[in-house]
Parts: C-alpha cells; sequence; structure tokens
C-alpha cells in the first residue's frame, strides 16, 4: 500500500474511533452519574457515595453548588438538579471533538465567538449550543485567557421551570 494511502486510512480510522458512541459515553461518564431532574436528596447521596460533598457557592447565588472534590456543579431548583456543570482542561483540538460529536446526537450547533479585553488580558470564547426537541441542551465553551484554554459544560432541560432555589 502506497505511503499516503497508508497515512490517509490511518487518519480515517483514527477519525472514526475519536467520534465513535464510545466517546460520547465518556463525555456523559464524566458527569459521575448525576442526572437532571434527580433530587437534591438523590444528588447529595450520589456526591457522599464518591466521597465527595455539596457545598453551596455563595449565600448570594441560590441554587448553585459546587460538588467539591470533582470537577462540577450544580444548580438545583425546586429541590431538583435543574442544571449540571463540568469544566475541562482543553484546548482547540479537544473542543473540535466534543462539538463533532455532540453534532451525531443533536445536530448542528448555535454557536457564538466573543472576543473582549479585561484590563490588558483578552478573553475569548467560541460558545457551541445544542438542543434537542425534548429540550435537553447542552452547552460547549471553549475559552482561553491569558494563554490558558478551557472547556466548560452546562447540561440542562429548557422545559424546567425554575420558582425556587434549594438551600439546605
Amino acid at each position: 500500500m502506497p505511503k499516503g494511502l497508508l497515512l490517509i486510512c490511518g487518519f480515517a480510522f483514527a477519525l472514526t474511533a475519536l467520534s465513535s458512541g464510545s466517546t460520547r459515553g465518556q463525555m456523559l461518564d464524566g458527569l459521575h452519574d448525576f442526572k437532571l431532574g434527580s433530587s437534591f436528596a438523590d444528588a447529595q447521596r450520589n456526591a457522599s457515595e464518591k466521597g465527595w460533598r455539596l457545598k453551596e457557592l455563595s449565600p448570594n447565588l441560590p441554587g448553585n453548588w459546587v460538588v467539591e472534590g470533582s470537577n462540577l456543579s450544580l444548580f438545583i431548583c425546586n429541590d431538583k438538579v435543574g442544571s449540571i456543570q463540568q469544566h475541562r482542561d482543553g484546548g482547540l483540538h479537544d473542543f473540535a471533538l466534543i462539538v463533532q460529536t455532540f453534532r451525531i446526537k443533536y445536530g448542528e450547533p448555535a454557536t457564538t465567538i466573543l472576543t473582549f479585553p479585561v484590563g490588558p488580558t483578552w478573553i475569548s470564547n467560541i460558545d457551541a449550543r445544542f438542543a434537542s426537541p425534548s429540550g435537553e441542551t447542552v452547552n460547549v465553551k471553549l475559552s482561553e485567557a491569558a494563554g490558558k484554554f478551557g472547556i466548560d459544560f452546562n447540561f440542562y432541560n429548557e422545559n424546567t421551570n425554575c420558582t425556587t432555589e434549594t438551600k439546605p
């Protein structure tokens, strides 16, 4: 097989492997059994079983909880998990793979690109928002500030009406 063809076949195989369902599963497995719509008590129990604890982010931000010991945070409303946020280290290639995977599940995203200065530092974001007809939604954001990259996820359901934030 000519080297060029071998290289193309290898590249195609790598892309297929990276965009397979197993990658999609790993992304959702990264939520560590936290589920949208589950009760606050279930979220506390789930965190405790993993040796983590839920801590209110701030009294000024009711309903926002950090899952200490993980890279997750939750928004609790009406005593239910209303959204799950996750932060991961990663750059453009990681972001592109994630967006490609979510495109398979949800279709084309709505995108927003923003760059702005904060003092001498420039912050740039690329947001991809995926929504299903059922209201299941995920926002994926690639951020760069002062040369540091990060990827943030926000999983939520647009059909969830939040009237009260949960405090213990």
